[in-house]
């Protein structure tokens, strides 16, 4: 016996034979990933699929037939599940789509992951809001698309992929994918509980990740391990700022200077000015008195 999680996009709670179901509203229907995870006595996980033909985990021409080394296949092993994980993501990548967690399935033994299911982002469709009016009809990210691909955990603690679905329908755009993926459905945690004496207690740890690990390595270095060129991008933009700050600076300057002799100009004028009224004014003044 064993627990499935439905996680799409989000991990919620844990539920027992989740099946996939007609989206509400706002929602998502005709989920591509189908059928049942079963567990036996001895913690072996099989499953019953529907929508592609299975080939034979012990068939290794069958195996070999399906794709290139550079491709998933179906009896492919992994020594981990965040290695299936990272390979997915990087096939992804290469050939131009993006993944998204779909199904995860735990045992209820120890809670472990067990089985986890990893489709394209735009499997299923999604609904409208009936609670909002369209002003602008956004591009559609949902197209029922049916790519995945599926893993499962050996006796071994290694994974395997038990159904792998290639065809997308939809155009893919290969180098254009996301550069990381930044959520991947990992149920790593921690909660602390404050008690009435004011200290805080652990009340739940989840040690177990689902993608690689970095050890010793900080925020900012994993950053740049997951944007290599990232270092040379921030300093040569960070050099044409500093250009453009001193050229900035410049122009300020320069037209501080127009200010200047413009209000140099405008006092000049002013006096010239002045001095006419003054002069016009002793002229009607002296022929006043020559009228006397």
């Amino acid at each position: 016996d064993f627990e499935e999680d439905d996680i799409n996009d989000e991990v919620v709670g844990n539920s027992v034979n989740v099946e996939d179901r007609p989206g509400e509203e706002n929602g998502v229907e005709g989920s591509s990933v189908e059928g049942v995870f079963h567990q036996d006595q001895d913690d072996n996980m099989t499953q019953n699929l529907s929508g592609s033909e299975m080939v034979p985990l012990d068939d290794p021409q069958a195996v070999n037939s399906l794709a290139s080394v550079d491709e998933p296949y179906i009896g492919q092993e992994f020594e981990s599940e965040a290695a299936a994980h990272a390979f997915y993501n990087a096939y992804a990548a290469r050939v131009g789509f993006i993944i998204r967690v779909s199904k995860l399935s735990r045992s209820r033994r120890d809670g472990s992951a067990i089985g986890r299911a990893l489709v394209c982002n735009k499997e299923g469709f999604r609904m409208p809001d009936k609670r909002e009016k369209i002003v602008r009809q956004r591009a559609e990210t949902r197209v029922g698309c049916r790519a995945m691909i599926l893993f499962r955990k050996l006796n071994s603690g290694k994974w395997v992929v038990t159904k792998f679905v290639k065809e997308h329908t939809h155009p893919l755009t290969p180098g254009k994918g996301r550069k990381a993926e930044t959520r991947v459905g990992c149920r790593a945690m921690i909660l602390f509980r404050k008690l009435n004496s004011g200290k805080w207690v652990v009340t739940k740890f989840v040690k177990e990740h689902t993608h690689p690990l970095t050890p010793g390595k900080g925020r900012k270095d994993l950053i740049c391990d997951q944007y290599p060129n990232e270092h040379d991008k921030i300093r040569e933009l960070s050099q044409q700022l500093t250009i453009e700050r001193k050229r900035a600076a410049m122009y300020k300057r320069h037209l501080e200077m127009i200010f200047e002799h413009i209000e140099e100009h405008n006092e000049s004028l002013s006096k010239k000015i002045q001095n006419i009224v003054d002069s016009v004014r002793e002229m009607e003044s002296e022929g006043k008195q020559s009228l006397r």
